[in-house]
Protein backbone atom coordinates (compact mmCIF):
# COMPACT_ATOMS: atom_id res chain seq x y z
CA UNK A 1 0.00 0.00 0.00
CA UNK A 2 1.43 3.67 -0.78
CA UNK A 3 0.70 5.36 2.48
CA UNK A 4 2.59 6.20 5.47
CA UNK A 5 0.88 4.76 8.34
CA UNK A 6 -0.01 7.67 11.15
CA UNK A 7 1.42 5.04 13.43
CA UNK A 8 4.13 2.59 13.41
CA UNK A 9 2.31 -0.51 15.31
CA UNK A 10 -1.68 -1.04 15.58
CA UNK A 11 -2.92 -1.49 19.08
CA UNK A 12 -4.49 -4.44 19.90
CA UNK A 13 -7.39 -4.34 22.65
CA UNK A 14 -9.50 -7.32 23.21
CA UNK A 15 -13.50 -7.56 25.15
CA UNK A 16 -11.99 -9.58 27.83
CA UNK A 17 -14.48 -10.76 30.90
CA UNK A 18 -13.92 -13.92 31.73
CA UNK A 19 -10.67 -14.22 34.41
CA UNK A 20 -8.63 -16.52 31.82
CA UNK A 21 -9.22 -14.04 29.43
CA UNK A 22 -8.33 -10.87 31.28
CA UNK A 23 -5.39 -12.74 32.15
CA UNK A 24 -4.15 -13.85 28.77
CA UNK A 25 -5.13 -10.19 27.31
CA UNK A 26 -2.42 -8.89 29.64
CA UNK A 27 0.06 -11.62 28.05
CA UNK A 28 -0.26 -11.15 24.30
CA UNK A 29 -2.52 -7.49 24.23
CA UNK A 30 -2.53 -3.64 24.63
CA UNK A 31 -5.43 -3.35 26.27
CA UNK A 32 -9.32 -4.74 27.29
CA UNK A 33 -12.22 -3.07 26.90
CA UNK A 34 -14.30 -4.37 29.87
CA UNK A 35 -18.64 -3.33 29.20
CA UNK A 36 -20.51 -3.05 32.38
CA UNK A 37 -17.21 -4.09 34.68
CA UNK A 38 -17.82 -2.65 38.39
CA UNK A 39 -16.46 0.65 39.24
CA UNK A 40 -14.82 -0.88 42.60
CA UNK A 41 -13.59 -3.84 40.83
CA UNK A 42 -10.87 -1.74 38.60
CA UNK A 43 -7.91 -2.55 40.70
CA UNK A 44 -8.89 -6.38 40.67
CA UNK A 45 -9.10 -6.37 36.51
CA UNK A 46 -5.50 -4.42 37.01
CA UNK A 47 -4.12 -7.47 38.90
CA UNK A 48 -5.17 -10.16 36.35
CA UNK A 49 -3.92 -7.52 33.55
CA UNK A 50 -0.55 -7.83 35.39
CA UNK A 51 -0.34 -11.32 36.27
CA UNK A 52 -0.55 -12.05 32.86
CA UNK A 53 1.87 -9.47 32.00
CA UNK A 54 3.77 -11.07 34.35
CA UNK A 55 3.96 -14.94 32.59
CA UNK A 56 4.75 -13.23 29.63
CA UNK A 57 7.65 -11.30 30.87
CA UNK A 58 5.82 -8.26 30.15
CA UNK A 59 6.57 -4.89 32.23
CA UNK A 60 3.45 -4.32 34.82
CA UNK A 61 0.63 -2.32 33.01
CA UNK A 62 1.39 -3.39 29.68
CA UNK A 63 -2.43 -3.59 29.09
CA UNK A 64 -4.47 -0.96 29.32
CA UNK A 65 -7.52 -0.53 31.07
CA UNK A 66 -10.19 0.75 28.37
CA UNK A 67 -13.58 0.06 29.53
CA UNK A 68 -16.92 1.32 27.28
CA UNK A 69 -18.98 3.38 29.80
CA UNK A 70 -22.90 3.83 29.27
CA UNK A 71 -22.79 7.83 30.20
CA UNK A 72 -26.06 10.33 30.09
CA UNK A 73 -25.01 13.55 30.71
CA UNK A 74 -27.60 15.89 33.00
CA UNK A 75 -28.15 19.75 32.76
CA UNK A 76 -26.61 21.61 36.01
CA UNK A 77 -30.12 22.33 36.62
CA UNK A 78 -31.84 18.57 36.24
CA UNK A 79 -34.76 17.99 38.23
CA UNK A 80 -35.20 14.84 39.72
CA UNK A 81 -37.70 13.41 37.22
CA UNK A 82 -34.50 14.53 35.05
CA UNK A 83 -32.12 12.23 37.02
CA UNK A 84 -35.19 9.67 37.42
CA UNK A 85 -35.40 9.55 33.31
CA UNK A 86 -31.93 9.32 31.91
CA UNK A 87 -31.49 6.42 35.06
CA UNK A 88 -33.97 4.66 33.84
CA UNK A 89 -32.45 5.14 29.58
CA UNK A 90 -29.06 4.31 31.01
CA UNK A 91 -30.27 0.95 32.87
CA UNK A 92 -32.14 -0.02 29.56
CA UNK A 93 -28.82 -1.80 28.11
CA UNK A 94 -27.39 -2.67 30.99
CA UNK A 95 -30.83 -5.12 31.97
CA UNK A 96 -30.65 -6.41 28.39
CA UNK A 97 -26.90 -7.45 28.15
CA UNK A 98 -27.59 -9.30 31.77
CA UNK A 99 -31.33 -10.89 30.54
CA UNK A 100 -30.62 -11.39 26.84
CA UNK A 101 -26.78 -11.57 25.95
CA UNK A 102 -25.83 -14.57 26.67
CA UNK A 103 -24.78 -15.41 30.36
CA UNK A 104 -21.46 -13.81 30.01
CA UNK A 105 -22.23 -10.21 31.33
CA UNK A 106 -24.10 -11.96 33.79
CA UNK A 107 -21.96 -14.43 35.16
CA UNK A 108 -18.95 -11.94 34.89
CA UNK A 109 -21.17 -9.35 37.34
CA UNK A 110 -22.19 -12.44 39.21
CA UNK A 111 -18.45 -13.07 39.89
CA UNK A 112 -17.82 -9.45 40.90
CA UNK A 113 -20.35 -9.56 43.98
CA UNK A 114 -23.15 -8.65 42.34
CA UNK A 115 -25.44 -12.30 41.97
CA UNK A 116 -28.41 -11.01 43.75
CA UNK A 117 -28.63 -8.05 41.27
CA UNK A 118 -28.16 -10.13 38.22
CA UNK A 119 -30.91 -12.38 39.56
CA UNK A 120 -33.47 -9.86 39.91
CA UNK A 121 -32.55 -8.88 36.38
CA UNK A 122 -33.24 -12.18 34.93
CA UNK A 123 -36.28 -12.44 37.27
CA UNK A 124 -37.70 -9.43 35.86
CA UNK A 125 -37.00 -10.45 32.22
CA UNK A 126 -39.32 -13.07 32.81
CA UNK A 127 -42.19 -10.79 33.01
CA UNK A 128 -41.37 -8.37 30.25
CA UNK A 129 -38.59 -5.83 29.14
CA UNK A 130 -39.96 -3.39 31.57
CA UNK A 131 -39.68 -5.51 34.73
CA UNK A 132 -36.22 -6.24 33.61
CA UNK A 133 -35.14 -2.91 33.70
CA UNK A 134 -36.94 -1.84 36.48
CA UNK A 135 -34.94 -4.43 38.64
CA UNK A 136 -31.49 -3.06 37.61
CA UNK A 137 -30.80 -1.46 41.36
CA UNK A 138 -29.52 1.95 41.72
CA UNK A 139 -26.22 0.31 43.58
CA UNK A 140 -25.88 -2.00 40.61
CA UNK A 141 -26.11 1.02 37.78
CA UNK A 142 -23.88 3.46 39.89
CA UNK A 143 -21.19 0.66 39.43
CA UNK A 144 -21.39 0.26 36.13
CA UNK A 145 -22.53 3.50 34.25
CA UNK A 146 -22.33 7.24 34.45
CA UNK A 147 -25.37 9.35 34.96
CA UNK A 148 -25.04 13.04 36.52
CA UNK A 149 -24.25 16.25 35.54
CA UNK A 150 -20.75 16.64 33.94
CA UNK A 151 -19.46 18.05 37.16
CA UNK A 152 -20.46 14.59 38.40
CA UNK A 153 -19.43 12.49 35.75
CA UNK A 154 -15.68 13.95 35.96
CA UNK A 155 -15.56 13.27 39.58
CA UNK A 156 -16.77 9.85 39.28
CA UNK A 157 -14.25 9.30 36.51
CA UNK A 158 -11.44 11.17 38.40
CA UNK A 159 -12.44 7.47 40.55
CA UNK A 160 -12.39 5.31 38.58
CA UNK A 161 -9.12 6.57 36.70
CA UNK A 162 -7.11 6.43 40.54
CA UNK A 163 -8.81 2.78 40.97
CA UNK A 164 -7.10 1.85 37.62
CA UNK A 165 -9.27 3.18 34.40
CA UNK A 166 -6.53 4.40 31.87
CA UNK A 167 -8.37 5.13 28.62
CA UNK A 168 -12.72 5.75 29.47
CA UNK A 169 -14.66 5.18 26.37
CA UNK A 170 -18.14 7.43 26.96
CA UNK A 171 -20.89 6.54 24.91
CA UNK A 172 -22.23 9.53 22.51
CA UNK A 173 -25.83 10.87 24.41
CA UNK A 174 -28.45 10.45 22.43
CA UNK A 175 -30.22 12.92 20.23
CA UNK A 176 -29.96 15.80 17.39
CA UNK A 177 -26.72 17.90 17.22
CA UNK A 178 -28.37 20.86 18.90
CA UNK A 179 -29.12 18.32 22.08
CA UNK A 180 -25.71 16.78 22.22
CA UNK A 181 -23.54 19.61 21.05
CA UNK A 182 -24.15 21.41 24.19
CA UNK A 183 -24.26 18.33 26.74
CA UNK A 184 -20.31 17.47 24.89
CA UNK A 185 -19.34 20.79 25.32
CA UNK A 186 -20.32 21.07 28.78
CA UNK A 187 -18.48 17.75 29.31
CA UNK A 188 -15.53 19.24 27.47
CA UNK A 189 -15.44 22.05 30.01
CA UNK A 190 -16.15 20.16 33.25
CA UNK A 191 -13.06 17.87 32.13
CA UNK A 192 -10.77 20.78 31.44
CA UNK A 193 -11.57 22.43 35.05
Amino acid sequence: MRFNPIRKDVPIYIAAMGPKNVVQSGEIADGVLPVYWPGNKWGELREQLDEGSRLAGRPPHSAAIAPYLTCFILDENATEEDRKSARFRAATPLAYYIGKMGVYYAQMLTRQGYGKEVEAVQQGWKTGMQSGIEAVTPELLDATSLVGTPTEIVAKLDQWVAAGVDEPILSIPPGTVDIVGPQLEAMMKALKS
